[in-house]
C-alpha cells in the first residue's frame, strides 16, 4: 500500500557492526570487584557510538551486598525513522484539491542517548529471609518523536495541502524508579515472595512514564504433599496510558502422580470478568478475561 506508507528510497542496503570489551578487576579479594566495559557500535544511520559502563560490587559480609553502576547507551535510528513517509489522514479540499496529514522521516535524525545511574543493596536478616533494594535514574537526550510543522502545498494533480509532522530528536525526558523485594521461606514446604516497583518522571508532551507508577506482586507457594502443590499470585498495577488500575489473582493446583507427569488446574484473572492490561493501539483495545483450564504435561 504505497499510498499509505512508502520508503524513500524504495531500496537500501544497511549494515551494522559492533564490538564489546570488558574487564573485571579485583580490588579486594572476595570483597570489592570493579567491572569496566564498553560497547562500540556503528550503523548506516549513525556514526560510531561509544557506550561505556562502570560497576562496583561490594560484598560487605556474606549476608550483605551493595553495588553501584553507571553506563551510557545509545539507540541508532532505524530505516523507518530515516526513510519512511506515512499518510496519517486524507480528506477532499476545495476545488478538487486534497488535504493530507503525513508523518515524514528525517535524514538528519541522530541516535537517542541515555545516561544511566543505578544502585542496589541485598541483605539477609536470617536464613530463609532476604531483601533486595534497587534504584535507577535515567537521563535521556534526543528521544525521537513527531513534531508538527507549517503546512505546504504539493503541486498536482491533484493540488495537495500537506500537514506535515516530522520525526525529530525533540524529547529529553528523565525517568527514575526503584524496586523493593522480599523472599521468605518459613518452612521447607512454603515459599513467600513480595515485590514492589515504582516508576516516575517522563516529559509533559507524552505519557508521564512508559508504564504504571506503582506495581505490587505477591506469590505464595505451598507444597501440600510431595506430589501435590498449590501456587497463588496477587498483582496490583496502577493506571497508565489509558489503562485503569486493576487487581488480579491467579491460582494453580498441581499434582504429580509420576515423576514425568503433571496434572494441573489453573485459574487466571479470578477477581473480574475482564480488564485492560495494555494501552489501546490505534483506538483498539484488547481486554484480558477470566480463564480456568486444566493442563497435562509429560516430560521426557
Amino acid at each position: 500500500m504505497d499510498w499509505v506508507a512508502r520508503y524513500d528510497p524504495r531500496q537500501r542496503t544497511t549494515n551494522r557492526s559492533n564490538a564489546f570489551l570488558q574487564d573485571e578487576i579485583t580490588l579486594a579479594p572476595q570483597k570489592l570487584l570493579l567491572t569496566l566495559g564498553t560497547k562500540l557500535e556503528r550503523s548506516t544511520f549513525a556514526e560510531v557510538a561509544l557506550q561505556p559502563s562502570v560497576s562496583l560490587l561490594w560484598n560487605r559480609t556474606p549476608q550483605d551486598t551493595a553495588w553501584l553502576r553507571f553506563s551510557r547507551a545509545t539507540r541508532s535510528p532505524s530505516r523507518v525513522e530515516h526513510d519512511l513517509i506515512y499518510l496519517a489522514f486524507a480528506a477532499p479540499g476545495p476545488e478538487n484539491s486534497l488535504i493530507v496529514a503525513e508523518v515524514l522521516a528525517n535524514t538528519e535524525i541522530r541516535s537517542e542517548r541515555m545516561l544511566n545511574y543505578e544502585a542496589g543493596y541485598r541483605f539477609s536478616l536470617r536464613r530463609g529471609l532476604s531483601f533486595d533494594l534497587a534504584g535507577f535514574y535515567n537521563v535521556y537526550d534526543g528521544v525521537i518523536t513527531t513534531v508538527s510543522r507549517a503546512p505546504f502545498v504539493r503541486p498536482g494533480p491533484p493540488l495537495t495541502t500537506v500537514l506535515p509532522s516530522y520525526l525529530e530528536n525533540a524529547l529529553d525526558p528523565v525517568v527514575y524508579g526503584g524496586e523493593a523485594a522480599a523472599a521468605w521461606k518459613p518452612w521447607a514446604t512454603t515459599d513467600l515472595r513480595f515485590n514492589y516497583t515504582y516508576l516516575g518522571g517522563g516529559v509533559d508532551t507524552v505519557a508521564d512514564v512508559p508504564g504504571p507508577s506503582h506495581q505490587f506482586h505477591a506469590r505464595w507457594f505451598w507444597r501440600v504433599h510431595r506430589k501435590l502443590e498449590w501456587d497463588n499470585s496477587y498483582y496490583f498495577v496502577d493506571n497508565f496510558s489509558g489503562v485503569p488500575s486493576y487487581h488480579r489473582v491467579d491460582s494453580r493446583l498441581g499434582w504429580r502422580p509420576f515423576p514425568r507427569w503433571e496434572i494441573s488446574v489453573v485459574g487466571q484473572n479470578l477477581l473480574d470478568n475482564r480488564h485492560l492490561e495494555t494501552p489501546p493501539v490505534l483506538s483498539l483495545s484488547t481486554q484480558v478475561g477470566r480463564s480456568i483450564y486444566a493442563k497435562l504435561v509429560c516430560r521426557f
